[in-house]
């Protein structure tokens, strides 16, 4: 069987059963995950709170980029000369190409 045939007939069977799955998860209860209620509460408590009105984001990259920005900051900080600001400048420069 084909990989498109095998896709169709899972995207078939999961719309067909996504009622059950609704009706399944309105009653059931969640219990809750302490270790990731403490890193969120810590990521919180570092780069500011996230809004509750929105669901949490799911790309990682939206958790790793205020870590990543303010580590820049200190290494940007901390070049004292011109030669380090240059050889930190052409990394950034290759990283992001």
């Amino acid at each position: 069987m084909c990989v498109f045939a095998c896709i169709t007939r899972l995207l078939g069977f999961s719309a067909s059963t996504a009622d059950l799955q609704s009706q399944i998860l309105s009653v059931t209860s969640c219990a809750t995950d302490i270790y990731f209620d403490t890193h969120l509460n810590t990521w919180q408590t570092t780069f500011g709170s996230v809004p509750v009105s929105e669901p949490l984001h799911r790309k990682q990259s939206f958790w790793d980029r205020p870590g990543i920005l303010a580590s820049r900051a200190v290494v940007e900080s901390n070049n004292n000369a011109d030669t380090e600001d240059s050889a930190y400048g052409a990394v950034i420069v290759t990283k992001s190409l």
